[in-house]
């Protein structure tokens, strides 16, 4: 939305950022009812975002299905005394728009025919000629797998002794190697037991005895014996990279797409954690899916999920995932989607995503500019 007009121009403005540059037929991402909404941070109209893969929609990241963001009145003041706002607030509706004729706003100006980039940062638009995305970062880092050492080993769930009453599930004994995460869904099975899911810890240690809440109201005896979903992985030491949940494992006797759901005791390294299947699988190699990127030190710009890595010894492709520590301008350390082993080496990360969207019409610096789904 426009701030109180102060000043008055001879030619009006073509167009305004984000709004619909022609009457040409448009597309829009499907989804269900209800189910794009604007992220934490809210979305900002005129730029490109994503819908994470979970219908959160976000600027920032690349994970996902992309579209462009459409002025359509849901952006809202909310900054106190502030006169303008093309930020839809967290929570409200989002309509993605994968083709269409749009106004965006091209911070360093465009030459109709080059074709339209979106900045992992903020989704912003930038232009180049096709095959040419600006780099968002050079950094010095390296890239490790993620592998354990011979002692993790994994068991089924179980429990020797429980109690529920109403709700509440106290743990008395787990079985050994058991591993408990609230809030993720196990289910709870057993003889006397009307199969319910734990919903949240309430008392305890992570992933251990303690109490917790589960998702239907009944009365178990004390001393009950009980059989959780998923399985218990414990690692004794990492040979190399970070343990996430939603990578998934492999090794001797480990079931295919075994995957880790959530954390015990384990923070990255040794400790506990839960696994999707509750395979028998003790002092095993366990190797995790993807790899773990350390930067030591950041040349220029900004890292960021969603970009796509290369250096020397990189694998070709390879994508940033997620942050684990730090932030992009500084030392930390990041989840990527494939292995590599690439000791320290000076990494380029590109800083924008080419679209399908081509520029329509040229623009100066810090103006807008016509951008289409079309041929130009």
């Amino acid at each position: 939305m426009a701030g109180f007009q102060t000043s008055v121009n001879l030619q009006p403005a073509p167009g305004l950022e984000g709004g619909f540059a022609s009457s040409n037929p448009r597309y829009t991402l499907l989804a269900g009812p209800g189910e794009l909404v604007s992220g934490a941070n809210g979305v900002t109209i005129g730029r490109f975002a994503w819908d994470n893969n979970t219908g959160v929609v976000t600027n920032t990241g690349a994970v996902g299905s992309i579209g462009f963001v459409h002025r359509d009145n849901l952006a809202l003041i909310t900054d106190w005394l502030a006169e303008t706002s093309n930020v839809v607030p967290s929570g409200l509706p989002i309509t993605l728009f994968t083709g269409g004729d749009f106004w965006a706003r091209f911070a360093g100006g465009a030459t109709k025919g080059q074709k339209v980039y979106a900045s992992y940062l903020d989704g912003s638009c930038s232009s180049a000629a096709t095959g040419t995305p600006p780099t968002g970062a050079s950094v010095t880092g390296s890239i490790a797998a993620n592998v354990t050492t011979s002692s993790a080993a994994i068991v089924a769930n179980t429990a020797t002794s429980i109690e529920i009453s109403g709700t509440t599930m106290t743990v008395t004994t787990l079985g050994a190697g058991s591993v408990l995460c609230p809030g993720i869904g196990q289910t709870v099975s057993g003889t006397g037991i009307t199969t319910c899911t734990i919903d949240a810890q309430l008392t305890g240690t992570a992933g251990s005895t303690g109490t917790y809440t589960v998702s239907v109201s009944q009365t178990v005896a004390a001393a009950s014996a009980a059989t959780f979903s998923g399985g218990g992985l414990t690692v004794g030491a990492m040979t190399s990279g970070t343990l996430f949940v939603g990578q998934t494992i492999s090794g001797t006797g480990v079931t295919t797409g075994n995957a880790i759901i959530g954390k015990g005791t384990g923070t990255g390294g040794a400790g506990t954690y839960v696994v999707s299947i509750g395979d028998t699988a003790t002092t095993f190699v366990m190797t995790g899916s993807g790899g773990t990127l350390t930067v030591t030190a950041v040349g220029s710009g900004s890292l960021n999920t969603g970009q796509v890595l290369s250096g020397t010894n990189v694998t070709s492709g390879t994508v940033i995932s997620s942050n684990l520590t730090g932030t992009g301008t500084t030392a930390s350390t990041w989840i990527v989607d494939r292995a590599s082993t690439a000791s320290s080496t000076t990494i380029t990360a590109l800083g924008a995503v080419e679209t399908n969207f081509s520029v329509a019409s040229t623009c100066a610096a810090g103006e807008l500019a016509k951008i289409t789904l079309r041929g130009i």
